[in-house]
């Protein structure tokens, strides 16, 4: 899952959804407008890291005292996960603007070689990386439906469904075993925010978009 937070120091430039959205024999449920300054970088880089099958984990004190060496401002936004094979992995997020200014961007490379160097990886990202949809709206919803997540039996239900279909099937598919739920839709994308499921993010969110179960040794901090 780390291909979401490709390196990117080459610089160029919703309300939850009901199950009406994604049951019905209509198009796709994204059309959304783009997200992009509705709300502060670190709220939308952390929809996103909610709506990926990692796991947050403590920032790494000496990395956190060298960037805000680098960023007084606190503009820079950093986070560290844990992705699905076991790797940690450090994240840093830049505000437009920033690479506009050279010589914090240098020292910023600087600190992400020397990272490398010893054994810690470090990515940085554009916020036009973290604004890029439909992502961003997907992983939106998936953070507005935490509230939506089924019983235990009905995710038993959907758990036991997916297993017979393979491990994947259809998003429509999927609202068959919930049905008693509230909200069908918004009870698969809040199983996907607690890593039970997962969604592409990178396709608009629609009826025949496929649903995988994931193994149970991935969990949110």
């Amino acid at each position: 899952m780390i291909r979401h937070f490709q390196d990117t120091t080459a610089f160029t430039q919703g309300v939850a959804p009901d199950a009406s959205r994604y049951g019905g024999a209509g198009g796709h449920a994204h059309g959304t407008a783009p997200l992009a300054g509705a709300e502060p970088l670190a709220c939308r880089l952390d929809w996103l890291i909610g709506a990926l099958p990692v796991e947050r984990l403590e920032l790494d004190p000496t990395l956190l005292r060298a960037v805000r060496r680098l960023d007084p401002r606190r503009r820079l936004v950093l986070r560290r996960i844990r992705i699905a094979h076991g790797a940690s992995v450090d994240l840093i997020a830049l505000p437009y603007g920033f690479e506009n200014d050279p010589a914090r961007l240098a020292a910023l490379r600087n600190l992400r070689s020397r990272r490398q160097r010893l054994g810690f990886p470090l990515r940085i990202i554009r916020e036009a990386v973290v604004d890029r949809e439909p992502r961003l709206s997907n992983a939106r919803l998936i953070h507005e439906s935490a509230g939506f997540h089924p019983s235990r039996p009905a995710t038993e239900r959907l758990l036991r469904h997916l297993f017979i279909a393979g491990g994947c099937d259809s998003l429509r598919s999927c609202l068959v075993p919930l049905r008693g739920e509230v909200d069908p839709a918004c009870a698969v994308l809040a199983l996907v925010g607690s890593n039970r499921l997962a969604v592409d993010l990178d396709q608009p969110l629609g009826p025949a978009s496929p649903v995988r179960r994931l193994p149970n040794r991935v969990t949110q901090g």
